[in-house]
Parts: structure tokens; C-alpha cells; sequence
């Protein structure tokens, strides 16, 4: 759980809007497989809060695992549960989701093991300094800085 935290802090520093809601759905997902389901309504409230904001929605390549997880989620808290958690996640400030999402939680062992028996230390450093330079954004968010803000470009030969 640890490497997708650093992830989404990553991703908030580097203020990319589209990547924390993606974050944020990532830290929900995992949050299933525990035993605290308010935890991960009110991630994936956030991560609904955020699409919304941006105008955008949820990608198709997510949508399935998005809907099987809510279904999840929904099936074991009663209504009233989901919706004060689900109505909690959507009002948090996004400071407060920030906050929320960064928390330790408890990751059941599966989850841990898993990922440790998935990854060598090599893969996940490789990782790590992948979703630092890749920017997952579009061509337009990419540089808000104008052209006389721009590094000089050097010129080899």
C-alpha cells in the first residue's frame, strides 16, 4: 500500500488533477480488500468529487473495476451507511481528501504479500522513477509556465 501512497502524494505535488483521482481510486481498490468499508465509499466519493470538478469521466479501462468495487462496498454497509460515507467522501475539501487518502490504514496480509512476492526491489524502483517523469496528462496541461519560462533548450554538436 505504501508504494500507491507515495504515488498519489506524487501526484498531488505535482499537481496533477486527473492522476490524484486516479490515485485516489487506486487507494480505494485496495482499501476492498480490507475489512473497513466506510474507508473506500468515502475514497471513491472523493475520486467521484474529483472527476466531477474536472469535467471529465471515469475511463472505460476503470469503469468495471470501479462498479464491481462500489457493488462491493454497497453489499456490505446498510444504506444509510454507504450514503453518510459516500455523502462524507463527495464534502471533504480537497486538503481534507489529501489528508484522508495519505492515512495509514491497515492492508490485509494478501494484499501485502502479494505485492511483495509480485515486485523485486529493482521493479519497484523502476516503477517509482517511471510515474515521476511520465506526466499523464494532455498536451495542454503539461506546461502552464510561457515561453520566456521555459528552460533554454541545449543544442548538441
Amino acid at each position: 500500500m505504501a508504494p500507491y501512497r507515495d504515488s498519489f502524494s506524487i501526484y498531488v505535488d505535482l499537481n496533477y488533477p486527473w492522476m490524484v483521482a486516479y490515485g485516489l481510486e487506486q487507494l480505494a481498490s485496495l482499501a476492498c480488500a480490507g475489512s473497513q468499508w466506510q474507508r473506500p465509499a468515502r475514497l471513491y466519493a472523493a475520486a467521484a468529487a474529483q472527476h466531477a470538478a474536472m469535467g471529465i469521466a471515469i475511463p472505460p479501462a476503470r469503469r468495471a473495476t470501479w462498479d464491481a468495487d462500489i457493488a462491493a462496498i454497497h453489499a456490505r454497509l446498510t444504506d444509510e451507511q454507504f450514503q453518510s460515507a459516500w455523502d462524507s467522501g463527495a464534502s471533504m475539501s480537497f486538503a481534507d481528501v489529501v489528508t484522508y487518502a495519505l492515512e495509514s490504514s491497515p492492508a490485509p496480509l494478501s494484499t501485502q504479500s502479494q505485492a511483495a512476492a509480485n515486485l523485486t526491489p529493482r521493479e519497484r524502483e523502476v516503477w517509482m522513477r517511471v510515474i515521476r517523469v511520465t506526466p499523464y496528462a494532455p498536451q495542454r496541461a503539461r506546461s502552464t509556465r510561457s515561453a520566456w519560462q521555459q528552460p533554454p533548450l541545449e543544442v548538441f554538436g
